[in-house]
């Protein structure tokens, strides 16, 4: 069985989920959970969060499937503390499986930093699934006068468990569950050795966070009488350098990264007849470890030796850390949209009862209904909405202000659509890897119409949401402005193994990506008929990766036909269209103070990519294309290589740059369908490159280019024919070498055919030198022909651009010359001269 989340999830396909975390990301759950666990014939899923951080998330955040295809509901720990256990209980026809860890449902807490995770099938530990079922149901109990939604969720999960507890003489040595409800885990540790006759030699514990003066390890470590203590890290362990002292030894696991975040929780008790590892969300703090303040979970198992071969190694430094967790509530609110007009509403806490109130019903692109109302005795507000909620929604907030200070927010849950996914119904909008919403072309066109005026696409962007009148809310406005940064990050992180460019610049790249070639909706993909025997493994993988078809450099399948678009969809499309073509004439200006100049020249690059193809395709089978890709590749590549980027910039670019250029050749112009204009697309790249490119140096930059996610995307017949192209473009003369033999005496019988009416008129010259001028780029960009002294229009000048020579003139024509070095040219030329 996989060792990430996600892989679990493509493996399982449950019917059935219910997780639980501390903090939580909408967007990247959407992106990464929902798409992995997506199944056509219907999947339940429940997610259970500590009640601050789900408000917190409901804050400017943008979220397409929250509480339509997943419900959420939050959980107050019942011992004043925080609900801080990260499981995962997932379900299909013939398994149930557990998984416990550290990782929160966040972008760090599954993919960027190191985690633990250890997967268990209950059908094959009864005793699990006893004890999973008796917290569970433990859990409603005491949480449901605060949170009665969860509650609910908790006892129909507990009442899914499957198989019963196996009597108390078959306890022995199995995997046990240890939670904090009733009892601290420190003490349930020990009772684990000492029921099994145990004594530990050595106490090893790897957690981000200790007690500063390491108190609560210290004080298990004298509990289990363990003669020696190991402190394992990554670098830095998380208290004062005099915690342990000199009674404690500093370890790390085998093949870790050292630097890379550390947040798995581990502690191992070595014996003689083995080890016992407790691996979950218990820190090495005295409210997680020695109190039953917050609710934590964490896996027992007994191994014969440790999975984790811990070597000696002394930290690069100590760094006493804080937890800081979100500001618990005084209100917690629960709501909930019945059908597709009444909207319900429980807030609890002091003061909640017969409020006034008033409230925002709103979505990321927008507030959908305010209002105001009076809570019944229990909290209770209900609302008919003036107009009906389709069933496919974006994510629907709630937020509720009133007298006594009430102030809450919340996911909505749609119980209308929640049974229809259920069930299997497809809902009327995107499903996972359908048709994009057409709020994504707003929000993306938007971000490079911003970056045009100079903002960065990526940093603190907040924008979007139509605000309330002044007379229409006294103080502060109950709506929140729309969050850029969390609608980027739910684009599919989906970079392949290789690719240079960044996972911010990605976010932005898959989300255009996403709108211009979709991915199809996963099937059932990476079934698998043998599982791997349960167990725990420290995880740091990235679980966006690709499948094991493209890990191991294989090309996936051509794309299947994207979905027809609605009418808004199609109207919102060109927008961005509109939007790519203002970036490309800024280029061709060389307009300066464009923010995140990098991130356009890929959302352009997308978008000539995706046209370019087509006509690629069409001209394949044979039909007419009015887009010349050719023309539009050369052209944008020109413009990108001449800007004034960054050093590192470039060498981002590159890789990318030289796949469009190979791509660009393996296209036929519409014009002369035997001219390639390859000089002019390897000088772009080295003029990217900011130096000449070898013959194997373009080439291996192109197939690092065509490991990024842009090619990864393209039709399998489009990459092989520029794959094809590559040794083309690599041996292509330079294109200053290439205009100096066709104006040289005699002209050069081996120049392009195209080139015969640059020599014919140069012909007509008594004096050949005469008829011919060189032009510097901004002569091109914004001047005149020297020889005629006439403005050149934009069509003339995107021919300079373009063939790099153009004829000139009515009455006696003339030849004016584009090369890349104007100085040496003209030095080359007069040396050319009878």
């Amino acid at each position: 069985m996989q060792h990430n989340l996600v892989g679990v999830l493509r493996e399982l396909k449950p019917r059935r989920a219910l997780f639980t975390t501390y903090t939580f990301n909408p967007a990247f759950f959407e992106a990464t959970i929902l798409q992995a666990a997506f199944r056509p014939d219907g999947c339940q899923i429940h997610v259970l969060v500590d009640d601050g951080p789900l408000a917190a998330s409901a804050i400017g955040s943008y979220a397409q499937h929250i509480g339509s295809r997943y419900a959420v509901a939050p959980v107050r720990a019942p011992g004043g503390g925080i609900f801080h256990p990260k499981i995962a209980l997932l379900e299909n026809d013939d398994r149930q499986v557990l998984c416990v860890g550290s990782g929160n449902l966040t972008a760090s807490g599954l993919a960027h930093q190191l985690e633990c995770l250890d997967i268990t099938d209950l059908a094959a530990e009864p005793v699990v699934a006893g004890q999973l079922r008796s917290f569970l149901r433990a859990l409603a109990e005491r949480c449901g006068s605060t949170s009665p939604r969860a509650a609910d969720m908790l006892v129909s999960a507990a009442d899914s468990v499957r198989g019963e507890e196996p009597p108390s003489d078959r306890l022995r040595r199995g995997a046990t569950l240890i939670h904090t409800l009733e009892r601290t885990a420190a003490v349930q540790m020990e009772e684990l050795l000492r029921r099994d006759g145990q004594r530990a030699r050595v106490l090893t514990v790897l957690a981000p966070f200790h007690s500063k003066d390491g108190a609560a390890v210290r004080a298990l470590r004298q509990a289990v009488d363990a003669p020696e203590l190991h402190i394992a890290h990554l670098g830095t362990v998380a208290c004062n350098a005099q915690a342990y002292g000199d009674a404690a030894s500093y370890v790390v696991p085998r093949d870790h990264r050292k630097g890379s975040p550390l947040h798995a929780k581990v502690f191992e008790f070595e014996t003689d007849d083995g080890a016992l590892v407790v691996s979950g969300s218990v820190n090495a703090t005295r409210q997680s470890l020695q109190s039953t303040q917050n609710v934590e979970v964490s896996l027992a198992r007994w191994t014969t030796v440790s999975p984790f071969e811990w070597q000696p190694c002394e930290p690069d430094q100590f760094v006493p850390q804080v937890q800081v967790f979100e500001p618990r509530r005084v209100w917690t609110m629960e709501a909930v949209l019945l059908g597709s007009s009444r909207l319900e509403a429980l807030v609890l806490g002091q003061g909640a009862t017969q409020a006034q109130v008033d409230w925002v019903l709103a979505r990321a692109s927008g507030e959908v209904e305010r209002g105001c109302a009076t809570l019944d005795a229990k909290g209770l507000l209900r609302m008919d909405l003036s107009a009906p909620v389709g069933a496919a929604h974006e994510g629907l907030t709630l937020h509720v202000r009133g007298s006594s200070g009430i102030e809450a927010r919340a996911w909505v849950n749609d119980q209308r659509a929640l049974r229809a996914v259920r069930n299997g119904v497809r809902l009327g909008g995107r499903a996972p890897g359908g048709e994009p919403a057409a709020s994504d072309y707003r929000f993306a066109t938007e971000l490079i119409l911003r970056a045009l005026g100079g903002q960065p696409i990526h940093g603190p962007v907040r924008t979007g949401a139509r605000q309330p009148e002044a007379a229409q809310v006294q103080g502060e406005a109950l709506d929140e402005a729309f969050n850029y940064e969390d609608w980027l990050r739910s684009g599919r992180l989906r970079t392949a193994p290789g690719a240079t460019l960044g996972r911010r610049t990605g976010a932005f790249l898959a989300r255009v990506l996403d709108l211009l070639f979709p991915h199809p909706v996963s099937g059932s993909e990476n079934e698998s008929g043998d599982a791997e025997a349960n167990g725990i493994a420290l995880d740091d993988a990235n679980p966006a990766d690709e499948d094991g078809e493209r890990r191991q450099g294989q090309m996936p399948s051509p794309p299947r036909p994207q979905p027809a678009r609605t009418p808004q969809a199609e109207a919102e499309r060109a927008q961005l269209l509109k939007a790519c073509q203002a970036v490309r004439e800024a280029f061709e200006e060389g307009r300066e103070g464009i923010g995140s100049a990098d991130l356009l020249v890929l959302a352009v690059c997308s978008l000539d990519m995706e046209r370019a193809q087509q006509q690629f395709l069409m001209h394949a089978a044979g039909e007419p294309s009015a887009f010349d890709g050719h023309r539009v590749l050369l052209l944008w590549l020109d413009c990108v290589s001449r800007y004034d980027f960054a050093t590192e910039i470039r060498e981002d670019l590159l890789p990318v740059a030289c796949a469009v250029a190979a791509a660009a050749a393996a296209i036929p112009p519409r014009a002369d369908p035997l001219e390639r204009h390859l000089s002019q697309l390897r000088d772009a790249v080295c003029r990217l490159a900011a130096r000449p490119l070898a013959h194997d140096e373009v080439q291996e930059l192109v197939a690092r280019g065509m490991r990024e996610e842009l090619m990864l995307r393209m039709d399998r017949r489009f990459r092989a024919a520029a794959m094809a192209s590559t040794a083309d473009v690599a041996q292509a003369e330079p294109l200053d070498g290439l205009l100096l033999r066709a104006i040289g005496l005699p002209a050069d019988p081996l120049v392009p055919a195209s080139m015969a009416p640059m020599l014919s008129a140069l012909d007509r010259w008594s004096d050949r030198s005469r008829g011919f001028e060189v032009l510097r780029p901004a002569q091109v960009r914004a001047g005149g022909c020297p020889i005629c002294y006439l403005q050149f229009n934009r069509t003339e000048r995107r021919d300079l651009a373009y063939r790099r020579w153009m004829l000139h003139g009515k009455e006696r024509q003339h030849v004016l010359l584009y090369p890349d070095d104007v100085d040496r040219f003209r030095q080359t030329s007069e040396r050319t001269k009878p």
